[in-house]
C-alpha cells in the first residue's frame, strides 16, 4: 500500500507488536503525524477493512488506534466528550487496561481489544442499541444538554454486556468460533469476557470509587 509516497508494509507479528518500545511506538506515531490528512483517512479505511476481513488483525487495531490518537491529538483535548462513543462506552474499564499485547494477569484488558469488540457491537452484537446510543449522542451535542447522556451510556452498557457475554459464555454442546472469529483474534476473544464483566458491573464499580 502506498501512504504518502511511501510504501507501508505492515510486516509485524501480535508478539513484534507487543515488545514494541516506547521509543518505536513513538516513532510510528511520528510517521503518522507527517502523513497528510487524506492520507491519514486512506490509512484509516485501509486498516478497518483489514480488521473487517480478519487480517493482520492485532496490526491492523494497535496502528488504528495510534492513528485515531493522532488524528483527533491527545486523549482528552481536541474532540468533545460526546464525539467518541467508544471511549465513552468502554470508561469503566480505563483502570484495567494495559498497552502490551503479551498475555495479561487476571483483572487487566489489552487496550487495543476495545476497538474491535466496539466495531463487531456496531456491525453484530447490538447494531440497533448502537445506533440508538450515537443518536443520543448526537442529540446531546445539538441541544447541549448533558442530563441524557449517562442514562444513554448506561443503557448502551447494558446492552453490549449482554451481548458480549452471550457469544462469550461457553454454551455445552454449542460451537461458536465461528461467531467468535468475527470479533477479532485470539487476544480479543480472550479478552470479551472481562470487557463484558466490567460493563456489568459498571454501578458497583461506580459506588466503590466512590466509597474509596
Amino acid at each position: 500500500m502506498m501512504i504518502g509516497g511511501r510504501v507501508w508494509r505492515p510486516r509485524d507479528t501480535s508478539v513484534q507488536i507487543g515488545r514494541m518500545s516506547q521509543t518505536s511506538i513513538e516513532r510510528l506515531r511520528d510517521y503518522l503525524v507527517q502523513l497528510p490528512p487524506q492520507s491519514q483517512a486512506l490509512l484509516m479505511r485501509e486498516f478497518e477493512r483489514a480488521i473487517e476481513r480478519g487480517e493482520d488483525t492485532t496490526v491492523a487495531s494497535f496502528v488504528l488506534e495510534q492513528l485515531r490518537k493522532v488524528v483527533r491529538g491527545t486523549d482528552e483535548e481536541a474532540r468533545p466528550r460526546t464525539d467518541d462513543p467508544a471511549r465513552l462506552l468502554f470508561r469503566p474499564l480505563d483502570p484495567f487496561l494495559v498497552e502490551s499485547n503479551f498475555p495479561v494477569r487476571p483483572g487487566q484488558v489489552r487496550r487495543a481489544s476495545l476497538l474491535p469488540v466496539w466495531q463487531w457491537l456496531v456491525r453484530d452484537g447490538a447494531p440497533d442499541q448502537a445506533r440508538e446510543f450515537e443518536a443520543a449522542l448526537a442529540r446531546v451535542q445539538e441541544t447541549g444538554t448533558t442530563s441524557d447522556l449517562e442514562p444513554a451510556i448506561r443503557k448502551f452498557q447494558h446492552a453490549a454486556a449482554d451481548a458480549i457475554c452471550k457469544i462469550a459464555t461457553p454454551v455445552p454442546g454449542g460451537d461458536k468460533q465461528r461467531a467468535l472469529a468475527r470479533v477479532g483474534p485470539p487476544n480479543v476473544i480472550e479478552d470479551l469476557l472481562p470487557i463484558g464483566s466490567v460493563l456489568q458491573a459498571r454501578e458497583a464499580l461506580d459506588r466503590w470509587s466512590c466509597s474509596g
